[in-house]
């Protein structure tokens, strides 16, 4: 008796704990994908791929990707930025995983980001960021639930300094942003600036980081970063033999740190290798009602990431 009531006890400070992280990253969250980014650091297009190197109990875990951002469009003080992104989420299972996960395996993420920029004065803008997202299996279709609708508002103040490779940026503003399953609206705000050549930084997630230039080859990044999707599983998949228990989506997120170093072959052509570690990690099931029915209780981990990038702007 006394192993059940500390066996649930644990389960609810665990489940305690996680809401407070979950909280934390809803609370200062702003996944505009690299559209928050000093000029120099974004990157034209890149391709990257992330296997798995430690194993969960229950599944593994493997992802890869591409980013492409299209060439800007300027009509005196108002601009536009669009970006695409591509990702394929692969899972396998272990032979003791639950048998529905056949549905599970392989999850696509295509997703498109629209920034307006309008220039009120040198160092002040309003902008405007629409992220339409589709997230599916493509074994049953697409439906209006695979498309996930997010947008940011908010306005930029730049800071000049009497030294030209030294500036700074604050962003502020409001968003309707999905994370973990739960799409709310959440207050935005971004601090990023140049200190000089070597060293610049960005503080907001997913796009946190502390980067130093060594050289025009060398470079390495102190950075957080944010991997997170919700899918629904567009067919008649049940938990339970008696098929009363109906998945709806699929919810997996994860939130990790690390580093990661650049090598460019040449100006505008690199080589990236990113070492990162989760420090939140969640993948579970749930129902129309947002009940949890499956949690896969995803552990900790570290990662490894290795691609290729193109940026002019360096």
């Amino acid at each position: 008796m006394h192993s059940i009531v500390f066996e649930r006890n644990k389960k609810s400070t665990n489940m305690n704990i996680k809401r407070v992280l979950l909280a934390a990253l809803m609370l200062f969250v702003c996944t505009m994908n690299g559209q928050v980014n000093l000029q120099e650091d974004r990157d034209v297009f890149s391709v990257y791929y992330t296997p798995e190197l430690k194993e969960d109990a229950l599944f593994k875990y493997q992802k890869g990707g591409v980013n492409l951002s299209l060439p800007p469009i300027a009509m005196n003080r108002l601009s536009f930025y669009s970006t695409i992104k591509f990702e394929q989420h692969q899972f396998s299972y272990k032979n003791n995983a639950a048998t529905f996960t056949q549905e599970m395996e392989k999850f696509y993420s295509i997703q498109y980001s629209l920034l307006a920029k309008y220039q009120l004065s040198k160092n002040w803008s309003l902008n405007g960021v629409a992220m339409p997202r589709l997230v599916s299996n493509f074994t049953n279709g697409i439906e209006m639930d695979n498309i996930q609708i997010n947008g940011v508002a908010f306005v930029e103040k730049k800071f000049n300094t009497k030294k030209s490779d030294r500036y700074f940026h604050i962003i502020a503003g409001v968003g309707y942003l999905t994370l973990a399953g739960k799409t709310t609206i959440n207050p935005v705000v971004n601090f990023m600036g140049k200190l000089n050549e070597h060293f610049s930084f960005v503080v907001g997630i997913p796009n946190t980081y502390i980067k130093y230039n060594f050289n025009k080859k060398h470079a390495v990044k102190l950075l957080g970063a944010l991997n997170d999707f919700t899918a629904p599983i567009n067919a008649p998949v049940f938990v339970d033999a008696s098929k009363t228990q109906k998945i709806e989506n699929v919810i997996f997120t994860e939130a990790s740190v690390g580093l990661e170093y650049n090598y460019w072959f040449t100006k505008s052509i690199g080589f990236l290798l990113r070492g990162t570690h989760t420090v939140f990690s969640e993948f579970k099931l749930e129902d129309v009602h947002e009940n949890t029915l499956f949690d896969f209780n995803a552990a900790l981990k570290p990662y490894l990431t290795v691609g290729i990038k193109f940026n002019p702007f360096r």
